[in-house]
């Protein structure tokens, strides 16, 4: 995520202070379309369990945040037949999860939804508010934060500590490499408990057993 560096800065040091609670919306409007045939992504032999961007935002959480300790999610379907063929890869996903340190949060995707507001992740603290918004038409790299210090002023922060996730293949790595394998195992892990518990209906306690 461009920015994210600066971002993790401010929540390393406490900008918004005791983080309370946070949302993450994450709307689009790519299968809003009922008479368009199956995307590759709505395939399960294709997609397996990937939803949405579930699991990329579970990769930017896990960074900005830390792992959930629990979940609890359900899922929609709204258009279940496309040109003949059954869709089973959920387009509305909703869940609420337990953070460490008490933190709270509710996150919301769809694929279905017409004039979708901006992508945003918002995080409550004691002291202030956090705002990244993650569409390029709004500008990557923008960070709006409201401190308590000044209510109903929010601060525009612009920065270039980094410019977005770049792979290199050749030489050695001058640093670790990532997204690590740990990495790719916390992305799964958060996507299958999603996909347990809309499934099963019931909460589920992470890390998985």
């Amino acid at each position: 995520m461009k920015g994210g560096k600066f971002f993790q800065k401010l929540l390393r040091d406490g900008y918004a202070g005791e983080l309370w609670h946070f949302r993450l919306m994450a709307a689009r409007d790519g299968f809003s379309d009922p008479l368009a045939p199956a995307h590759w992504r709505q395939r399960t032999e294709l997609s397996g369990h990937n939803v949405l961007t579930v699991g990329i935002y579970a990769e930017v959480l896990q960074s900005w945040l830390g792992s959930p300790r629990r979940l609890h999610a359900q899922m929609k379907v709204s258009v279940p037949k496309r040109e003949g063929y059954i869709v089973h890869v959920p387009d509305v996903v909703h869940v609420i999860g337990q953070w460490a340190n008490g933190l709270a949060g509710t996150l919301e995707w769809s694929g279905v939804a017409q004039f979708p507001p901006d992508e945003t992740l918002t995080i409550y603290g004691r002291d202030g508010t956090l705002v990244y918004n993650s569409l390029p038409t709004k500008s990557l790299a923008r960070a709006a934060a409201t401190r308590s210090s000044s209510p109903g002023n929010p601060a525009r922060i612009r920065h270039r500590m980094d410019r977005g996730k770049r792979l290199h293949r050749s030489g050695p790595p001058r640093r670790r490499p990532e997204p690590s394998f740990e990495t790719g195992v916390q992305y799964l892990e958060f996507t299958e408990a999603v996909n347990l518990s809309a499934r099963g209906g019931h909460a589920v306690e992470l890390p998985l057993p």
